[in-house]
């Protein structure tokens, strides 16, 4: 299978790890099969027994490769969306800067050629 739809996904038990489901679908969030997952190695054992799905942003599957996983696009999702987090304890003048400038990189109108 090459692409697949949140409907297919929702028929298989999906799972959303410990927040809410961000596609919206059927299932308890972080729980396969009746298992609650503590994490998201776990989360990846479990899909790889044929516990249940997991939605992933498409990066997953070149930080976490596994022979045992099939990592299909699911052509209706929204996209992920990504921010910086962190405690407030631990900012310093470099944190916020960084944080600023990838705010500008990613806010920027594209350059003209």
């Amino acid at each position: 299978m090459d692409r697949a739809t949140r409907a297919w996904r929702a028929d298989r038990g999906a799972a959303a790890g410990a927040r809410p489901d961000p596609l919206g679908g059927a299932g308890a969030p972080g729980r396969f099969s009746g298992k609650p997952s503590a994490s998201f190695g776990e989360a990846l054992t479990l899909i790889a027994s044929g516990k249940g799905v997991f939605p992933v942003g498409e990066h997953a599957a070149r930080f976490y490769p596994r022979p045992d996983i099939a990592y299909i696009p699911l052509q209706d999702a929204p996209p992920i969306r990504w921010a910086p987090v962190g405690l407030t304890a631990n900012s310093s003048q470099r944190i916020r800067e960084f944080v600023r400038a990838a705010k500008d990189a990613t806010t920027a109108p594209p350059p003209t050629d």
